[in-house]
């Protein structure tokens, strides 16, 4: 532990402050909750019951499934290059060649696409809520590397010391110094033993994984998307109490503030959750967050150097404030080579927005036009349930039996009225209420919003795996289907050399340990 000076810690509760009402705002004006109630909607039902009749076109869940499809249909394979081969082990006995750089690398290689794939890291399916996170919510994906060790205390023999720091031997038998007096080949040193505890590791994984949007902590004043340029990056968190003191090694009457449960780090799924004080292990909230050392130092540190703190929220001390477990430095201040470069967490932007660090999904950005498409919808299906026939009649001329049989369709060709009551036309007896329809106008301006909304998304038909309406020249289809996959591949390159970086941390933690 690096010890917090009271300034220090007070300065760190402002930003995270700061960072978190700066996420609230964001989240408000682009409609995060908005977006996903859009995307997946839940039916809403009135005090009698009834569902109520709201159409909801499934536009959002159809642009995101097939831009996400686009931007990464499958985890790629990686590959490891070799700018020069060199000897790495000389030939030998068990060796007959040397072992040559390009052939650990292969070896390299094979082992860290098997720590992706499904039965390790399994990174595709965090690449692909990183996505929908982009595409869909906020327009951010974040996603945190690390590496996790759990230890074990296990009874160890181990030799025993003196004094000086040398093993200590077992005494030698009476047979041993008899036969060592007369000539025999001298006994071999037993060492004294004795039974330590020892902390092994019992199992480790490299891990990629996702987290919340609404846990992402960016500092307030932070105007740029290029993330490792940050001073600092973090995330709140909400785990139960017993795995907290699992994490951190606490002791087991360690006891902090309950969380807020009016301010939780994910999305609101509307389901109850489980009563804490019936589990009987309360959750707690804090937050992590990982700074450069230079930010709140005076010393001359390497710019690349990191620190790690955990705040608890109801606790003033912090949970931890160490250097980065991730690096280390020579005694010249030179980082390792096997050191994490950057922050641990790296979050996935697919466009920029100037001075800001915060930029809207599609879904935002399609907002609006989605909104009015399913207004229309909503509007036409009301209106097809309400255009019932409303006739008015002269309850005088007509005999109230006759009147009910026709309601319910049981007259036939010949319907009595009263005497006389003909000679003023048919009309004075029933008439007809036009009834509201919905003009071609409002078909249209459908339309139009479909158009515009293809237009900011570059997704048409065609690109949905749907025909379109009417007869296009082979020409006209080249060229729509040429400048879709233009803002695809430019999108899926951005995709690529973030999964590439997202990787290559991977890597660096996995030579490491």
């Amino acid at each position: 532990m690096i010890p917090l000076s009271d300034k220090d810690l007070a300065f760190w509760r402002t930003e995270v402050k700061q960072a978190r009402q700066k996420r609230e705002d964001v989240s408000t004006t682009y409609g995060w909750e908005e977006n996903l109630k859009r995307y997946g909607p839940k039916p809403v039902r009135n005090e009698m019951g009834a569902a109520n009749a709201d159409v909801n076109i499934g536009a959002d869940f159809r642009d995101v499934e097939r831009k996400k499809a686009a931007l990464f249909y499958d985890r790629p394979d990686v590959s490891l290059d070799v700018t020069q081969d060199r000897e790495v082990a000389p030939a030998g006995p068990q060796m007959p060649q040397p072992l040559m750089l390009s052939t650990l690398t292969s070896w390299h290689q094979e082992m860290l696409n098997e720590l992706l794939g499904p039965q390790h890291a399994n990174v595709k399916p965090t690449v692909l809520k990183a996505l929908f996170n982009c595409l869909c919510p906020s327009g951010v994906g974040p996603v945190s590397v690390g590496y996790q060790v759990t230890m074990k205390t296990i009874p160890t023999p181990s030799p025993m010391m003196d004094e000086m720091g040398q093993p200590m031997m077992e005494p030698l038998s009476l047979e041993e110094t008899i036969a060592s007096v007369l000539g025999g080949p001298p006994p071999l040193p037993v060492p004294m033993m004795e039974m330590v505890d020892v902390e092994t590791p019992i199992e480790e994984r490299w891990f990629i994984s996702e987290f919340s949007p609404k846990a992402l902590l960016i500092p307030a004043s932070f105007r740029s998307t290029d993330f490792q340029r940050a001073s600092w990056l973090g995330k709140d968190w909400r785990k139960p109490l017993s795995q907290v003191k699992r994490e951190y090694q606490l002791p087991k009457d360690w006891t902090a503030g309950r969380a807020d449960d009016e301010s939780k780090p994910y999305f609101d799924d509307q389901t109850p959750a489980v009563s804490e004080d019936d589990a009987g292990d309360p959750y707690i909230s804090g937050v992590e967050i990982t700074y450069r050392t230079q930010l709140r130092t005076d010393k001359e540190v390497h710019p690349d150097a990191m620190r790690q703190l955990v705040l608890v929220d109801g606790k003033d001390e912090p949970l931890v404030h160490r250097d980065s477990p991730y690096q280390d430095f020579t005694e010249t201040g030179e980082m390792t080579e096997d050191s994490l470069r950057g922050f641990v967490d790296r979050p996935l932007i697919l466009r920029d927005l100037s001075d800001s660090a915060w930029i809207p999904s599609d879904c935002s950005m399609t907002a609006q036009l989605t909104k009015e498409l399913d207004k229309f919808r909503t509007d036409s299906v009301r209106q097809r349930a309400n255009s019932r026939r409303v006739i008015l009649f002269d309850a005088s001329k007509i005999d109230p039996t006759v009147k009910d049989k026709i309601e319910n369709g049981q007259i036939g060709t010949f319907i009595p009225v009263m005497e006389g009551s003909l000679m003023q036309g048919k009309d004075a007896i029933m008439q007809e209420i036009a009834q509201p329809s919905l003009g071609r106008e409002t078909f249209m301006a459908q339309d139009i919003i479909e158009r515009d909304r293809e237009q900011i998304l570059g997704i048409g038909a065609n690109q949905t795996g749907v025909a379109t309406k009417g007869r296009k020249t082979a020409t006209e289809q080249s060229i729509v289907q040429r400048n879709s996959e233009a803002r695809f591949e430019q999108e899926r390159q951005r995709v690529l050399e973030w999964y590439l970086d997202v990787v290559a941390a991977f890597d660096t933690l996995v030579i490491r340990y």
